[in-house]
């Protein structure tokens, strides 16, 4: 595009140069201008809802809610089906000490619960109504991220330096 090869201002003539594409593609357009107007390809903010516990730090969504966990030991159900108007649902603490992590498959929420040691199992079939299914601790330590895949959950503890894997059909 362009024979400038020291990439000096003029580069970014008429003409696309290498650098021009290159800022382009790395700071593509996000802000228009300043940082507090944002450009064609800005996220876009919608709706937001008050978990009113202190500490919301994980949140995973299906099909029309999310769940999200505080440090202040709640699981909360919140209905995003209209991301402008978003309700909550419900709460609950049973068996958690400090949530950290959370992963949702089919009826169920698997939640981290750091401050016990603890893979906490929840049935979220009616999200305005969570029951607390189980919970181990067998070979945790400081656990800190779930994964479910199948039958089976994969959990990492940092105290410990492992990753227990916990048959959960």
């Amino acid at each position: 595009f362009s024979t400038d090869s020291l990439f000096l201002e003029n580069s970014h003539s008429n003409i696309p140069t290498e650098k021009a594409i290159k800022d382009y593609v790395q700071k593509g357009n996000w802000i228009a201008g300043s940082n507090s107007i944002p450009g064609s390809q800005a996220p876009l903010a919608r709706g937001i809802a008050s978990v009113n516990t202190s500490g919301a730090n994980s949140v995973y969504t299906q099909g029309n809610f999310a769940f999200v966990t505080t440090y202040n030991n709640n699981l909360t159900s919140f209905n995003v089906s209209n991301p402008d108007s978003i309700f909550w649902r419900q709460s609950i603490s049973t068996n958690l000490s400090f949530p950290v992590n959370i992963f949702v498959q089919g009826s169920y929420a698997y939640v981290i619960s750091q401050g016990n040691d603890r893979l906490c199992i929840f049935d979220i079939s009616n999200p305005a109504n969570i029951i607390p299914k189980a919970f181990t601790s067998t070979n945790m330590r400081t656990p800190n991220t779930v994964f479910v895949q199948g039958n089976y959950a994969y959990v990492t503890s940092e105290f410990n330096n492992n990753m227990s894997i916990h048959d959960i059909s």
